[in-house]
């Protein structure tokens, strides 16, 4: 009986213990430091990262720069929506040389974040991904259609910054319905947008 009872405080100890714990999310973000994005919205690009920093809090970021290859690669603790580092580290980046996607985006990660415009010089981007993929771009000029067909088939979003206000953008995230009930409009080259440019991908849009 005492052994029934001592497995039971021990049971009850851990289950409180780990009762409310918030489980980090892992997140790759993987940012285009080609000489392409030298003239895109970076202020855009950070709000953005501030708003999905509110709502995914407790995460572990691993930082991938590449362009024609990878540049830099480092892992950051993000917790109670602080990003204080990474965003330093962010917006420190130089940009040059071509743009190659090959082995740029990791499979052992819950969601990846791209920040790029998606222009091919060497390798181009994959035809499919398996982990839902945010793709953030706010050049003038982006490969649009490869990036709409990228997050379509991981199940992600693509958020075309260069073409909208940043804060309207973030209110079509939080509300999916407003996304799907929005009118949409054709860009140049036949893609599908809402009037503040987020991709309707699987019908809804949200973090």
């Amino acid at each position: 009986m005492k052994k029934i009872i001592s497995y039971l405080v021990v049971l009850t100890l851990t289950l409180s213990l780990g009762y409310g714990q918030t489980t980090q999310k892992k997140i790759a973000l993987l940012w285009d430091a080609s000489y392409g994005m030298v003239n895109k919205d970076l202020t855009k690009e950070l709000d953005f990262l501030d708003a999905y920093f509110k709502e995914n809090s407790e995460a572990e970021v691993r930082l991938r720069v590449f362009s024609n290859e990878i540049t830099q690669e480092e892992t950051y603790s993000v917790s109670n929506g602080d990003w204080f580092e990474l965003k330093k580290a962010v917006s420190q980046i130089i940009y040059d040389g071509s743009s190659s996607f090959e082995e740029v985006f990791p499979k052992d990660v819950d969601e990846i974040l791209l920040v790029s415009n998606g222009n091919e010089t060497l390798d181009g981007l994959p035809n499919m991904l398996f982990v839902p993929t945010k793709i953030i771009s706010s050049t003038p000029y982006a490969n649009t259609g490869a990036l709409e067909m990228l997050a379509l088939t991981s199940g992600g979003s693509y958020s075309n910054l260069g073409s909208s206000n940043t804060e309207e953008v973030m209110k079509m995230e939080a509300n999916p319905l407003n996304t799907v009930s929005a009118a949409v409009r054709t860009t140049t080259d036949q893609n599908r947008l809402n009037p503040q440019g987020t991709v309707l991908v699987g019908g809804r849009e949200s973090f």
